[in-house]
């Protein structure tokens, strides 16, 4: 998906093709105490400055509504550039200020109130104000498919922003007409919009890639990658994004050997431009996540930190781009035993996700779930078993019961019930389920198989172990073709399994 970066820049050459031709004067006193606040950083001090000065200009000098709207945002638009979260929650006083004027002035459903639309609806979606956004970006989508129809550029750039903003809430389904609608339109424009045809491969494999259509994300992340390594340089920011994301499809089936390569080359480019940290920040959890998942989690724990504190920094404390960097770091902190620290970290993650998504977005079940796994290693059973129930339902409301991301919650509550000695089997039997008909989450599934196997072990179903047992050795086998590894790497599983047999 595109970074905030992206987003500004978007920003910025609609508002400049608007704002060119009106200079900004610094005869006023008003005008004087706007440059004076720009140049402080003093941005909510700025915004009511430009406020007054474009109400000031339309009393004493008679400026029309149009002429009102492109001042409100040629000043609106010197704060947003600043690129910081308070400088962005500012600006969007003098954007309203300016779609008013416009609407007042052309009527609803004029082409540059679209515009206007547009551009509010993305400085929300850099605020992370989502929800918000969408019913913005669906006007903007209705005026411009009645004045220019439905194959135009404009047409498939409102598509995209509508998809991307119901893909953040979680809305999957709803994201994927407009995202397919939008793919579909820059296919057909050729020469000039090979970009946008890449980033809309970009956006299609991480829909089908959420949606456990793994083999199509694969060929949409693959096709991106091939129009923007043959079209753009090697730092543009869509070809970078088509990397990231089919290195984090690689990391889902465990494939890790083709993933850590690939994020090390992103991070390296990322470094050495230096001037995109959300881009970084994310680049360094991606690979922060690889490391761990191959049982790193020493390695892993700097770029988990120094992800973390770039996102702190580029998105502000209460953003829920947030929620995804604490709770994997928390998740990091408690393999590394530092329970109070990855504890806390969990539920600052609920706290902003709850408060910026609401209950029932996914990132939810995913936070419930990773606290739950703490509660049940300080031997808090019962709650943990009722977090996993919670997680558990939210997950199949938005998924549905069959999607892998519902079975690692169901390996998860297996794994409580059986500390519990009871209710273990029926939701293990279902996670294996799931997990076998899924080319996702391959580690579950070996621990699923291991689970079960202790299990029937320890209640004396000799034959029914052994066969599980040989499952996962079989599993285990799989993985060491794509991963490296030899006969010590299964010593090390069974060392690990007995040592968790001898703990209960």
């Amino acid at each position: 998906m595109s970074t905030p970066r992206t987003l500004v820049a978007m920003v910025a050459l609609a508002l400049a093709a608007v704002t060119a031709s009106i200079p900004v004067s610094a005869a006023t006193g008003l005008q004087r105490g706007f440059e004076a606040a720009l140049a402080a950083e003093h941005w909510d001090a700025a915004a009511r400055l430009a406020d007054s000065l474009v109400r000031a200009r339309e009393v004493r000098g008679g400026l029309s509504g149009v002429a009102a709207a492109t001042l409100f945002d040629s000043l609106g638009r010197r704060i947003f550039m600043a690129g910081t979260p308070d400088a962005m929650t500012a600006a969007e006083r003098l954007f309203r200020a300016g779609l008013a004027r416009r609407e007042r002035a052309l009527g609803p459903d004029d082409l540059a109130v679209a515009n206007s639309l547009a551009t509010l609806a993305t400085l929300l979606d850099y605020l992370g104000r989502w929800a918000e956004a969408v019913p913005l970006a669906k006007r903007a989508l209705a005026i411009r498919e009645q004045q220019l129809g439905e194959r135009r550029a404009e047409t498939a750039s409102i598509l995209r922003q509508l998809g991307l903003l119901q893909f953040q809430l979680g809305a999957y389904e709803s994201a994927a007409r407009p995202l397919e609608r939008s793919a579909a339109i820059y296919d057909t424009l050729g020469a000039g919009f090979e970009a946008r045809a890449a980033d809309a491969r970009n956006n299609l494999g991480e829909l089908a890639r959420v949606r456990d259509r793994l083999d199509e994300a694969e060929a949409q992340f693959q096709r991106g990658l091939a129009i923007a390594r043959a079209r753009l340089p090697a730092g543009d920011p869509i070809r970078l994004a088509l990397a990231n994301n089919l290195a984090g499809l690689f990391k889902d089936v465990a494939r890790f050997d083709e993933a850590e390569p690939l994020l090390e080359d992103v991070l390296a480019i990322l470094e050495a431009a230096g001037d995109d940290r959300e881009a970084l920040a994310t680049a360094r959890l991606n690979l922060a996540e690889v490391l761990r998942l191959q049982g790193r989690a020493s390695a892993a724990a700097p770029f988990y930190a120094r992800g973390l504190d770039e996102a702190r920094a580029t998105l502000g404390a209460e953003h829920p781009g947030l929620v995804p960097f604490l709770n994997q770091s928390a998740v990091c902190e408690q393999a590394l035993g530092a329970f109070a620290r990855a504890e806390s970290l969990y539920l600052e993650s609920g706290r902003i996700v709850v408060a910026t998504l609401g209950r029932e977005h996914p990132l939810v079940a995913q936070n419930l779930s990773d606290l739950a796994g703490l509660r049940r290693a300080a031997g808090r059973v019962p709650e943990a078993d009722s977090l996993l129930r919670i997680a558990l339902a939210l997950r199949e409301r938005a998924l549905g019961r069959a999607h892998p991301d519902v079975a690692l919650v169901l390996v998860e509550l297996a794994r409580t019930r059986a500390e519990a000695d009871r209710d273990f089997e029926v939701p293990l039997g279902r996670a294996i389920a799931i997990l076998d008909s899924t080319r996702a989450y391959p580690d579950a599934r070996l621990d699923a198989y291991a689970l079960r196997a202790e299990w029937n072990a320890r209640h004396g179903r000799r034959t029914a172990a052994i066969a599980d047992m040989g499952r996962v050795l079989t599993a285990m086998d799989s993985l060491r073709l794509q991963r490296g590894g030899g006969d010590e790497t299964r010593t090390a599983f069974l060392a690990a399994r007995a040592r968790a047999r001898g703990s209960r």
